[in-house]
């Protein structure tokens, strides 16, 4: 839980000071100041227009973690309430659920990213909303295995016998044990989100490619491979570390176990 809270906590620090720290209009062009070497003024130097990578950098963050905030919410929500209902309950709910999880994880994402833009803009949340849609299934299949064998479980047989409410056992027993696996998914599945953000931007696919984003930057830069190959090191560099931080931060997280299921080992 330690690296949770440390990996998590500098990532809405660094989030937080993005937003209030004064940068340079990253779309400002500037032809007499191209390709500037790192300085006090241009921290990571400039590019081929004259813009401060360092404000590209800031603004491609925020973006970045906009559409893998909106991703993970819509899928890990929506994809735990089905896992759960449909594992617990069975019949015609696991019927259900399992055709929308396998839908969702039909559709190509790409496609979906598109045909959302078009009809509602092109945003990082709308991008967001879309990626996540497309993981709903990941964390229902996920959470469906989980829940049957936690409903066959003696501690859970036990409230059963008890009468407790469904509910109650459903958020009492169930739902913690089977969010710890989820949010470990999660920090796997974070650097994909990361990557198919910038591979979206990147072809310019149901994105504003006047914005400067992480994979914008690197299809404006990959002619300078050779040339200044520094230029695409840092939208790199932002990439790899995002996804590596929310890795290393719910990899392997587990939920202390409760009471109950100590009782009934």
């Amino acid at each position: 839980m330690k690296k949770v809270y440390i990996s998590m906590g500098f990532i809405f620090c660094l989030y937080i000071l993005t937003i209030i720290i004064p940068i340079q209009n990253p779309k400002t062009v500037n032809m007499g100041s191209a390709f500037l070497s790192m300085s006090h003024e241009h921290l990571l130097g400039t590019d081929q227009f004259g813009r401060d990578i360092m404000s590209l950098m800031i603004y491609g963050f925020n973006r970045t973690v906009s559409v893998l905030l909106a991703a993970v919410a819509i899928s890990m929500i929506f994809g735990l309430i089905l896992g759960i209902c449909s594992g617990y309950f069975g019949g015609v709910v696991e019927i259900f659920a399992r055709l929308f999880s396998d839908i969702s994880m039909i559709i190509p994402s790409f496609v979906l990213a598109l045909i959302a833009t078009a009809k509602f803009g092109a945003n990082p949340i709308t991008i967001g909303i879309v990626l996540g849609v497309c993981d709903i299934g990941i964390y229902s299949n996920q959470a469906e295995a989980l829940t049957k064998k936690l409903k066959g479980s003696e501690y859970i047989q036990a409230a059963q016998l008890l009468c407790m409410s469904k509910s109650k056992i459903l958020f009492r027993h169930v739902f913690p044990k089977v969010v710890g696996p989820a949010l470990t998914l999660m920090g796997g599945k974070a650097g994909s989100i990361v990557l198919a953000y910038a591979s979206l931007t990147f072809i310019g696919l149901g994105t504003d490619t006047s914005a400067p984003d992480w994979g914008t930057m690197l299809y404006q830069y990959r002619t300078y491979l050779i040339d200044r190959p520094i230029l695409l090191l840092w939208p790199s560099l932002g990439i790899l570390l995002l996804a590596l931080i929310f890795y290393y931060a719910f990899d392997n997280f587990n939920m202390s176990r409760s009471r109950e299921e100590l009782l009934y080992e």
